[in-house]
């Protein structure tokens, strides 16, 4: 039996699109040249900009610590928006068998490290991944060092996910140095 659509769902969804106060547009849509991958992706525009945007060389971390002050008139309703997606992304988790959570998990971690070693400009194919998790790694020097690197960075990431850092440890100058040092 199909399940209605939860009204309140329809309610903060409506209310969300009020909160930007702008009419969303289409998405480009992302493809890119498998021979350049990670450096000539290309965005193919669903529509022409409305405005060019300028750089102003303002530094990232004028954007910190990125927390909405007590005075902002929707931080109620970003907060209860917050708190709605957590618990409909638990019972969702709850809902799955164990063992479809582990395979996820891992399946997460290798997509997170393929990803963000590729920003770094580490490009690791997923097969590579894959194998250095089995320990089969390339017999090309530089193949196999992006594959320790991306074998290293899923251990982590395992590690971290396990609890190890809990008690807001990971937070802590200690924390951070034990995730790299490991």
């Amino acid at each position: 039996m199909l399940s209605p659509v939860n009204t309140y769902d329809q309610h903060v969804g409506a209310r969300l699109l009020d909160f930007f106060d702008v009419a969303v547009p289409r998405r480009g849509v992302v493809s890119s040249n498998k021979r350049n991958i990670g450096t000539s992706s290309k965005i193919i525009p669903a529509m022409k900009p409305d405005l060019k945007a300028a750089d102003r060389r303002e530094l990232v971390t004028l954007m910190e610590p990125l927390l909405l002050s007590k005075s902002y008139r929707r931080r109620g309703l970003l907060t209860g928006l917050a708190f709605h997606l957590t618990q409909k992304s638990a019972g969702f988790r709850r809902s799955l068998p164990e063992s479809l959570v582990t395979s996820l998990a891992d399946l997460v971690r290798s997509m997170n490290c393929y990803y963000s070693n590729l920003i770094e400009g580490h490009d690791t194919h997923p097969i590579d991944i894959e194998r250095a998790l089995k320990n089969d790694y390339s017999h090309d020097t530089r193949k196999r060092d992006l594959q320790l690197e991306a074998k290293a960075h899923i251990t982590v990431q395992k590690w971290i996910d396990g609890g190890a850092l809990g008690g807001g440890r990971a937070l802590t100058p200690e924390g951070i140095r034990e995730i790299h040092r490991r």
